[in-house]
């Protein structure tokens, strides 16, 4: 039979009746579909909303770092946009494929298809435009907890909390609501072209197989699975955070998870089939089998979505952990409100970083409450590997990593340098005898080996001609210049004249300001910028901050967004497929029922059904995560076990919201479906 054609009797105020009633009945099947939309949209704002929240932090961007940042996080939703459409449109499909018969029944009726796609479009603004209001709202509010967080997190001084909102973010949710809208539509019209009449009338006759295999096959899958579980986790610990094997680890956890969906549900009901008083109780003959069934049928999705959990709770656990680690080391990685430095080619030729500055009339007196000037010297025959003693813990593994040129030589400062550099900070001086040195190191794993040098090293090191013993507790980790990453990998502090004679390749002139505002370091950066072809490099506190918090802010909130996508993306797909399941049982069901089953022991089969398909990837995705949590804290360091417990906490939050809400709607539209929600 051919789809009708001709002029459409159906007026417009007609098909808006007709739209609306649609969305009020197929209210519970929308609902996926919806609630899918709506966390997509909330999600866009929320993290598209990042430069309005950089607002609050008060931070000047002379450097165009929060710009980056902004820009980086559009970049990356682009990409988040790629895969919410196509997770809208693919449940906008399992929506299709319940509502076939629907159209089919339609056409019968006399109307014609170009009508079909303009009510199916009607309803898409209806169910779309409410989605998307509602996602909105979500995000304006979801993005005012994600300010709070990261202020509370960051401590920056001067943030300061304020309602935003931003314009930019409400723009880029219509462009991608619009582009979801028209590719839907565009698959709609395609797919009531493609399908003949018969086809969409018998459209819920189709079931999917299972592959039947041999349970001596299945026994040793899972035997597979639990080997490939276990050394999944022995990798990603061999070597710390080494990408390598953290690659490695997870290829094999996927492996392990695939066999292991392959080949439970097959033991379990062999495993159950054995207890007959349970097997035969109830309906739970049917449900072991259809539980089974489903596994076996989708095992490959399932070891996806397992992944995509265990991903999803760690990025989320672990991403706000980023910011707050990187906030406890920043006080390490500023010394002063301004540091000017000078390299010297010839330091006998040279005159003194301050001396030129005021020779180019910069105003240093006016701007500088204090100001101290060290002069860098290098001894080239002592490097980190003279502090390397038999048996010092992790040697082998600084080796092999990234710190792999151990015989680079190390700085030496005078001690009354160093200081002077204390006073400038409010530290005490430290009192040293002409025969001893000390050590400032900020990279702790190098400050182990030095430490370990401190305790167990009794030869006294020759700097230039006198022989020095390193102090008790010799070892320090201040801070004496302004850089955005940790890279003190060892100064000697020696007696002044123990450095007499040495070259000074490098000085640093670290100032502080009259006064600690942004007035004040504006009016320091005009006037350097009024300088010409110093030969100077000058890097500002507030610079430094600016660019470190703002990546490690990005970063986090990459993390947090993408684990949150990957979540909705999981549950998603496990309510379509119960969705889908559901439709095809449904013949299943009315034979229950003809058979005399109660209504209450059918509702507490699905429950039981969707709980288990549910349940068993998150169990897993939870247990991986353990591994992975622990794997991301120990190589990020600096954050307290109360912050560590917070993320977790915040992470469990996330998924008790979205998981439960899923599930629950999953739960009763099935239920719809199988008409099992009357008493």
């Amino acid at each position: 039979m051919a789809m009708l054609s001709g002029k459409s009797n159906v007026s417009d105020v007609m098909f808006q009746r007709l739209a609306r009633n649609n969305v009020k009945k197929n209210m519970r099947h929308y609902l996926i579909y919806f609630i899918t939309l709506l966390f997509s949209v909330s999600m866009l704002y929320t993290f598209n909303s990042i430069g309005a929240q950089f607002s609050m932090l008060n931070m000047s961007d002379r450097g165009s770092y929060l710009a980056f940042s902004s820009g980086m996080m559009a970049s990356v939703s682009v990409f988040i946009s790629l895969i919410l459409g196509f997770l809208v449109v693919y449940a906008n499909k399992f929506l299709m494929r319940r509502r076939k018969k629907e159209l089919g029944i339609y056409i019968t009726l006399g109307m014609r298809q170009k009508d079909i796609s303009r009510l199916l479009v009607k309803e898409t603004v209806i169910i779309g435009g409410l989605s998307l209001i509602w996602g909105i709202l979500l995000g304006i509010f979801l993005s005012q907890g994600l300010s709070l967080i990261t202020i509370k997190f960051l401590q920056i001084e001067g943030a300061q909390y304020r309602f935003v909102i931003s314009p930019l973010a409400v723009v880029e949710c219509l462009v991608f609501y619009s582009l979801i809208f028209f590719f839907m539509n565009w698959r709609n019209k395609k797919m009531l072209a493609k399908h003949s009449l018969v086809e969409l009338l018998y459209a819920d006759k189709k079931n999917e197989e299972a592959p039947d295999e041999k349970l001596a096959g299945k026994f040793f899958m899972l035997t597979a699975s639990v080997i490939c579980m276990a050394a999944s986790s022995v990798i990603s610990v061999i070597d710390g955070f080494n990408m390598k094997y953290i690659s490695v680890s997870v290829v094999v956890l996927f492996i392990g998870t695939f066999l292991f969906f392959r080949s439970v549900a097959g033991i379990l009901l062999f495993l159950l089939h054995k207890k007959k008083k349970l097997y035969y109780k109830d309906l739970n003959m049917f449900s072991i089998h259809q539980v089974s069934s489903k596994i076996n049928s989708t095992n490959k999705v399932l070891s996806v979505i397992c992944l995509l959990l265990f991903l999803s709770f760690t990025t989320i656990s672990v991403g706000l952990g980023i910011s707050v680690s990187v906030s406890k080391g920043l006080s390490k990685m500023t010394s002063a409100d301004a540091v000017i430095e000078s390299y010297r080619e010839n330091s006998g030729q040279e005159i003194s970083v301050k001396d030129k500055l005021e020779q180019l009339g910069f105003p240093l007196e006016k701007l500088t409450s204090s100001t101290v000037e060290v002069d860098l010297y290098e001894q080239s025959d002592i490097s980190i590997s003279s502090f390397f003693l038999p048996g010092t813990p992790g040697k082998e593994k600084l080796l092999k990593d990234r710190y792999k040129n151990m015989d680079q030589p190390l700085y030496v400062m005078k001690i009354s340098a160093f200081n002077d550099l204390r006073r400038q900070q409010g530290l005490e001086p430290i009192n040293m005898d002409g025969q001893e040195f000390l050590i400032n190191c900020d990279v702790s794993e190098i400050s182990k080996a030095y430490e370990y040098f401190a305790e167990h090293g009794e030869a006294p090191i020759e700097i230039n001609g006198h022989s020095l013993s390193l102090m008790k507790n010799g070892v320090y980790q201040m801070p004496y210049q302004n850089v955005n990453v940790l890279s003190d990998m060892g100064t000697l502090i020696v007696p002044d004249e123990a450095a007499e004679g040495l070259e000074s390749f490098r000085s640093l002139l670290n100032c502080m300001y009259t006064e600690n505002s942004e007035q004040m370091e504006e009016a320091f950066m005009d006037a350097w910028q009024e300088l010409n072809d110093t030969g100077l490099r000058i890097a500002t506190k507030r610079l430094i901050i600016t660019e470190i918090t703002s990546t490690s802010m990005t970063l986090s909130y990459i993390a947090v967004y993408l684990g949150i996508i990957f979540l909705i993306c999981a549950c998603a797909v496990l309510a379509l497929q119960q969705t889908a399941n559901a439709i095809d049982n449904t013949a299943r069901y009315e034979t229950l029922r003809r058979l005399g089953a109660k209504e209450s022991s059918m509702r507490k089969t699905l429950r039981t059904q969707i709980l288990v398909y549910f349940g068993v990837p998150l169990v897993l995705g939870l247990l991986y995560s353990v591994v992975g949590i622990r794997v991301m804290y120990t190589e990020l360091g600096n954050v307290p076990a109360d912050v560590i417990v917070q993320n977790v906490l915040f992470a469990s939050v996330m998924f008790i919201l979205v998981y439960g809400s899923y599930f629950f709607i999953t739960y009763n539209n099935t239920k719809n479906i199988l008409k099992l929600d009357r008493d």
